[in-house]
């Protein structure tokens, strides 16, 4: 298993967003969530939607190959005046990481988030944001990030087209990291 820079390819996107869709709709993790948030969370994963961010000149993306097929992806998202939810600039977050269920256990997740934190650490601003599932803080905190568990609030638009709020559990983090030394 290798991993690489991601191709900007409608093929690279549809493999992603194969990887999404199957965990949203066979992980447990998911399977509380609303079924109008699982549709939109899986439509805002579309092929189409992912090569846009996959050609972003503010994205960054690595995927986990074996046998010449996608099996892990994490991506990254650069925002120049701090994401909505945080107050500071020059933000990297990561936006989306993902292994294909039928690889878990083997590593892969850490193998993309080193690969990610490696990136990072590369750039002028160095800190890197997450927000994870409650199962998924624990890879987090054992690579030294830190943060705190926090309700968040959904809002999506039902199939009348009425707003519905719902409350999710997740984990928000971040982590300083240093640059790599040149000399």
């Amino acid at each position: 298993m290798e991993i690489y820079a991601a191709k900007h390819d409608l093929e690279t996107a549809t493999s992603i967003s194969g990887i999404i869709t199957d965990n949203f709709t066979h992980d447990p993790v998911y399977s509380a969530y609303e079924p109008e948030v699982l549709r939109s969370y899986t439509d805002s994963n579309s092929p189409p939607r992912l090569l846009d961010a996959l050609a972003s000149s503010n994205s960054q993306c690595f995927t986990a190959v074996h046998n010449s097929q996608i099996i892990g992806v994490v991506l990254l998202g650069f925002y120049p005046h701090g994401y909505p939810e945080d107050t500071s600039e020059n933000t990297w977050r990561i936006r989306r990481l993902h292994v294909a269920q039928a690889c878990r256990g083997l590593g892969l997740a850490r193998r993309l988030l080193n690969e990610a934190e490696n990136f990072v650490a590369g750039q002028d601003n160095r800190t890197i944001y997450a927000e994870a599932t409650p199962e998924a803080s624990g890879l987090l905190l054992k690579h030294g990030w830190t943060g705190q568990s926090i309700v968040k609030d959904v809002r999506y638009r039902d199939v009348k087209g009425a707003i519905v709020h719902v409350t999710v559990p997740r984990f928000k983090a971040n982590k300083t990291l240093v640059k790599p030394r040149t000399d």
